[in-house]
Order: C-alpha cells, then sequence, then structure tokens
C-alpha cells in the first residue's frame, strides 16, 4: 500500500466484516474478569462499524496520505495452492469464511454490560501505519491488518524489520493487561 503496489486479501474485498482491535479485546477480557457476572459468558469485543477490506484498504490510504491501490480478493484455491509452500497461507483456509461472506459481530452486550466503546477507527489505522512511519515509510514485508501480524523482509532481521515487528506490541499489551486484571 505505502510503495503504491496492489494489495492481495482474503476472499472477498467488498464483503462487509468487523475488525477487531488488539487493544479492544485486551480492554474486553480485563472488563470481563473484573465483573463476576460476566464470569462464564461469551463477549464479542466492541468493534467500530463494518467495513469491506476495500473500505479499510482505502481508509488506511487516506490516513497515510498515498493513493488508494487495486484491491484483489485470494480465492480459496489460491490459498489452498499457495498454503503448500507458506505455512503461514496455509493456516488461513480455516478463518476463509471471515472474509468470504458478511462477517458482522454483534457486540451490544459488552458495550451495555461492560461499558467498553471499540477505538476509534483513526486511531487504529494509525497505530497500524506507525511502525512505518517511524522506519520513513519503508514498506518491507507485508502487514495483514486483521492480526496486526508482521514479516521481516528477505534479508533477515534488520532493525527496520524488527521496528515493523513492533506492530504486534498490541499483542504483548493485551498479555500484560489480562496479567494485570488476573492479579
Amino acid at each position: 500500500l505505502l510503495a503504491g503496489k496492489g494489495v492481495r486479501v482474503l476472499g472477498n474485498p467488498d464483503v462487509a466484516h468487523s475488525w477487531t482491535y488488539t487493544h479492544d479485546a485486551a480492554r474486553t477480557l480485563v472488563a470481563a474478569a473484573a465483573s463476576e457476572q460476566a464470569w462464564g459468558k461469551a463477549w464479542h469485543t466492541p468493534s467500530n462499524p463494518p467495513r469491506t477490506q476495500r473500505e479499510a484498504i482505502g481508509d488506511l490510504a487516506q490516513i497515510a496520505g498515498v493513493d488508494m491501490v487495486p484491491v484483489k480478493g485470494m480465492s480459496r484455491g489460491m490459498i489452498t495452492g499457495v498454503g503448500l509452500f507458506v505455512p503461514m497461507v496455509r493456516e488461513l483456509k480455516e478463518t476463509y469464511h471471515q472474509f468470504d461472506a458478511p462477517f458482522v459481530l454483534d457486540d451490544s452486550a459488552a458495550r451495555t454490560e461492560l461499558g467498553i466503546e471499540p477505538t476509534d477507527w483513526k486511531i487504529v489505522l494509525n497505530d497500524h501505519l506507525s511502525p512505518f512511519e517511524q522506519m520513513g515509510r519503508q514498506p518491507w514485508g507485508w502487514v495483514i491488518s486483521v492480526g496486526m501480524t508482521t514479516r521481516s523482509n528477505s534479508s533477515g532481521s534488520t532493525p527496520s524489520a524488527r521496528a515493523a515487528s513492533r506492530s504486534g506490541r498490541s499483542s504483548r499489551v493485551a498479555r500484560c493487561a489480562i496479567a494485570a486484571a488476573l492479579s
């Protein structure tokens, strides 16, 4: 995206999807752990209004100040073929259904009972882009925004590649927040 190249996404780029921010998942876990009435129930993390993958990428482009790029979906067959050689892609078959048809969560119970609201969408987008801003916008490898997963460039673990992997800091924040809530 930042390099102006097209983007491949899982499934259909034009179906609605609920995007859950890792920090919001951590806040939901902490709130549920702190409320005995919440124990034993399943909670959907409060998420911003559904966006298609194409819309989410357009939003990222707008925040980054770059032109929108072509967005194409990856079929189930393409995932299966690439998955023969790339184990991480092979695992994406398990979540393909979330991107091939609308996948919209009803988070109203968590909002009402736990008092949690999602982080503003623009803050979420800025957080996804911040590692690249810190590196001078160098597009190292690729980023899967859904899980905030990063992969360094093929030359190995450079300081810039390590900076890109910092977008995974959200999972560390989630672990710390959960540990704090349980202590």
